[in-house]
Parts: structure tokens; sequence; C-alpha cells
């Protein structure tokens, strides 16, 4: 594999790469998602080094967060992920994150400042879903898809309540 970014331009010319398993400054293991910011910043999940990365577009590291945490015990496990794959940005510049096998997605600020967090769930209490893939709409609905339900479920957004650890709603479901 190759663990790197590559740019390319509308025409599908080659700009360049970065990133690379044997980099330590940039070190990328299982790049998985990308998605841009509104200044153009490539947002990235790096699944085995459980984090997500934060580049320019010219491939300069900027920032990251995140590291390995698997919610099994007690403890605060915000702004940890076992594998985080899906990530979107909202129309506030909020970062949302798949966090696959803690069956959740996370919401951060665009400096990746932990906000919120919603576990995923299926039709009976002891579902467990992979949430793979994520998408905001304009009004900040968020919608995951479940590698192993097969569902797409919808989460309303709603003011934030304070301190609260979520500010979503119950999930809607959408069968295939």
């Amino acid at each position: 594999m190759n663990y790197r970014i590559q740019r390319f331009d509308r025409n599908l010319n080659f700009l360049g790469a970065w990133g690379s398993e044997e980099l330590f400054d940039i070190k990328l293991h299982m790049p998985h998602e990308i998605a841009i910011d509104k200044e153009g910043n490539v947002i990235l999940s790096d699944r085995q080094n459980h984090r997500i990365s934060l580049f320019s577009t010219d491939g300069k590291l900027i920032k990251r967060w995140g590291s390995y945490g698997e919610v099994t015990g007690n403890g605060d496990f915000t702004g940890k992920f076992s594998e985080p794959h899906g990530i979107a940005v909202g129309t506030d510049g909020s970062v949302f994150v798949c966090d696959r096998y803690n069956f959740r997605f996370q919401k951060f600020s665009s400096d990746g400042v932990f906000r919120a967090i919603s576990y995923t769930r299926g039709t009976k209490d002891d579902t467990k879903h992979y949430v793979l893939g994520i998408a905001v709409d304009k009004h900040g609905n968020v919608y995951v898809t479940d590698h192993y339900q097969h569902c797409v479920q919808k989460y309303r957004s709603y003011p934030p309540r304070g301190n609260s650890s979520t500010d979503f709603g119950a999930p809607g479901r959408t069968n295939k």
C-alpha cells in the first residue's frame, strides 16, 4: 500500500502526494476517507492510526486529533477512536466522524475540539451498528450508513443543550 494522499487537478493531471507509512511527521496508516472544509483544507480519517488529520491543500500537516480507545469499560472515550471511517463537514465547519468499532459518530469543531457524540443502535437495544459513511445536510441533520444492518439512519440536529454529551435526536431508519 502507498499510505498517501494524491492530488490531481480537474483534468486529472498529477499535482503531488503527501504522507507515507515511513514518514514520521506525516505518517499515515490506511488513510480511509477525506472531506474538504470551506477553506479547502483536507480532513482525513487515518484509520489504523485511530486519528483525524487536517492538511492544507499543499499537504502541510496543520493539526491532528484523536487516539485509540475502545468503549468497553469506564472512562471518558470522547475524542478517541476505534478505526475512524467516514468523515463529513457541516455547513458551520463542524467535523463529523464515524467511529466504526465503537458503534457511534462524533462531532468536533473545525479545529478538532470534541463537541458531541451519538451512539448508533438498531431496532433492538443490543443491535450493534458499524457506521462507515456519513453525510450532513444543510439543516445539520446527520445521515450514517450501516455496513451490517444494511440501512441508513438519520439523526435530527437539535440546538445544543448545555453540557449534554449529545445534541442529536433519536435515529430514523431507511431500509435499502
